[in-house]
Formats: C-alpha cells, sequence, structure tokens
C-alpha cells in the first residue's frame, strides 16, 4: 500500500473488505443452519415422547435467538475496539493521515505510542515561525502524547532552538537525541539546547 494514499481510500478498501467478509459469514451462518442435522439427543425425543404413553411428551429444545446482524460500517468506523485493530494492521507512516481523518481517530492513535515506533517526526521551522504560540504549543504536545524520542529540526536557527525549550518544557524528559538539519545554529543556540534538553547527542548535518 502507498504511503501516500488518502485517508478515505483505505477507510473505502477497509469498507469493501469488511463487507465481503461479514457478507461471506451470514452466508455461512445461513446455510449451516438449514443443513445441519438432528443430534442424537433430539432424535431419542422424538422416538421416545411423540407416542401417547403413561408420561407426556417433552417439549422441544429451545431454539437458539437469530443471530444479531451485522453491524453497519457507519458504526464500525467509530468502534474503539474495531478501529484498535484496524490500525495495526496498517503502517505506521499511514496513520499520519488516518489521524487526521476526526477527532476520534485522532485520539484514539495518540493514545498508544506503540503506535509511532519507528518515525522520526520532521519539524519545517520556517513554516512553523508562522504559527502562533498556541499552534506551536499544540504540535509540541502532540509530539509528546505519541511518545516521540527523537526530533529533527529542518532550517532551525536561534529563535527555534529557544522556541522549542519554551513550548516543549517536558522535552527534557522525553527527548533522547536531536538532529539540526540544514540548520544555522550558532553555538549560543546549541548551549540553550544542551541546558534544557537532557539529549543524549545533537546531530547535526
Amino acid at each position: 500500500m502507498s504511503a501516500t494514499i488518502s485517508a478515505q481510500g483505505v477507510v473505502e478498501r477497509a469498507s469493501a473488505e469488511l463487507t465481503k467478509r461479514i457478507t461471506g459469514l451470514g452466508l455461512r451462518t445461513k446455510h449451516g443452519r438449514q443443513t445441519k442435522p438432528p443430534s442424537v439427543i433430539e432424535r431419542v425425543q422424538n422416538v421416545f415422547c411423540s407416542g401417547g404413553g403413561g408420561r407426556p411428551a417433552r417439549k422441544g429444545v429451545r431454539r437458539q435467538p437469530p443471530a444479531p446482524p451485522p453491524p453497519k460500517w457507519e458504526d464500525l468506523v467509530m468502534d474503539e475496539k474495531f478501529l484498535g485493530r484496524l490500525f495495526w494492521y496498517l503502517p505506521a507512516v499511514e496513520r499520519r493521515s488516518l489521524a487526521q481523518v476526526c477527532t476520534r481517530w485522532r485520539d484514539l492513535l495518540y493514545r498508544c505510542p506503540a503506535y509511532w515506533a519507528g518515525l522520526v517526526p520532521v519539524i519545517r521551522c520556517k513554516e512553523l515561525r508562522c504559527c502562533g504560540q498556541q499552534e506551536r504549543a499544540r504540535l509540541y504536545g502532540s509530539l509528546l502524547r505519541r511518545g516521540f524520542h527523537c526530533l529533527v529540526l529542518l532550517g532551525a536557527a536561534d529563535p527555534d532552538a529557544l522556541d522549542l525549550v519554551q513550548n516543549y518544557p517536558l522535552a527534557a524528559k522525553h527527548l533522547h537525541s536531536l538532529a539540526l538539519r540544514c540548520s544555522s545554529v550558532t553555538d549560543r543556540g546549541l548551549e540553550t539546547l544542551l541546558d534544557h534538553l537532557q539529549v543524549n547527542c545533537i546531530f547535526i548535518f
């Protein structure tokens, strides 16, 4: 499956696969009930309880209630248990798009850091500078919720290093390594990062 597939494409493909499997299960169950032979107990009861002897005939075995109808796809896509299993079948890189489908999907994905194992977030500092402080704080909060231990700053300068320290206060406990890519951070910016972050190493490339 391509990494660039849209979230809608993933949902449609999952819907088609789920519909086929639910339909197949329903047909097998229906046919199975029609062709199931009577059990030994049922045949014995038919022989000994059908006559007019001294003892009244026993009633037949109570029928099992019909199976509930299969759930609708609209209900499944909001079911936490189903989504939890569905997300595990998808690569971690595709969960980035799924987290943008709705807030429920986002909360479920952000709740489990294991969904994001193997990914390293890249912050484009030039684009981040155009965002307000609340948006930047929300971004760092999402990184914290997903349990990332590595971070890449692309095109960072000294103000970006200071912004990371100010808006990511818990980075000292969670970040283990930091990479500066195509950045112009001076020694002063590096000192700011090293003073506030307890990273094992800083890569500059």
